[in-house]
């Protein structure tokens, strides 16, 4: 009979995003991540099947919820205030959590973007990304704030772009004042003087 589990799974996948965030993918091993859970590795492989099956979990976990958390502040403020709030995010991270990065973007620059299985845990929050940014973008144009004639789709994949992009700098050191400066930048050009 086994042992009923003495330990909360969630807070333990918690802490497995943490060190796959902090590590990656190919430098974190299963001791690695046991010993962040607090529980033994066959308690690990119990729970989490293995290493692998442990990252996918991670990745839409973190996605899901970071993601999330982004739509929600991005669609509580004024379109061109959310897309603005969207693109800092980076920068107002405080600067240890700051030179983390993003994990999915972290999971993408590791793995190239050839990995099936890391595309498909990261896809539903990307679309929900994508759809919310979108929206936001013609609620802008709706509003006049956006050139009535800029194409919603194209700047949809610039802001999200230059979002990706905004995390690699900050995993690389650039300031939150440099990073800012990108963000208040990309959405000024969405503006009709700009356009």
């Amino acid at each position: 009979m086994a042992r009923p589990r003495s330990f909360d799974r969630d807070e333990a996948l918690q802490a497995g995003v943490e060190v796959f965030w902090r590590q990656g993918y190919a430098a974190t091993t299963t001791d690695d991540l046991a010993r962040a859970m607090g529980i033994g590795r066959q308690s690990f492989y119990d729970t989490f099947g293995d290493k692998r099956r442990c990252y996918l979990e991670a990745l839409r976990s973190y996605s899901r919820g970071e993601i999330g958390r982004q739509i929600a502040v991005m669609r509580g403020l004024a379109p061109l205030d959310g897309l603005r709030a969207l693109l800092r995010g980076p920068a107002d991270t405080e600067k240890a959590r700051r030179g983390l990065g993003c994990l999915a973007v972290n999971a993408f620059t590791e793995h190239g973007g050839q990995d099936p299985e890391i595309l498909a845990a990261l896809k539903p929050s990307g679309d929900q990304l994508e759809a919310a940014v979108c929206d936001v973008i013609l609620q802008a144009k709706t509003r006049g704030d956006i050139a009535a004639t800029l194409d919603e789709r194209r700047a949809t994949r610039a802001v999200l772009t230059v979002r990706a992009g905004l995390m690699v700098r900050a995993k690389a050191g650039a300031s939150s004042t440099e990073l800012r400066e990108v963000a208040d930048f990309t959405v000024d050009q969405l503006s009709p003087a700009s356009a």
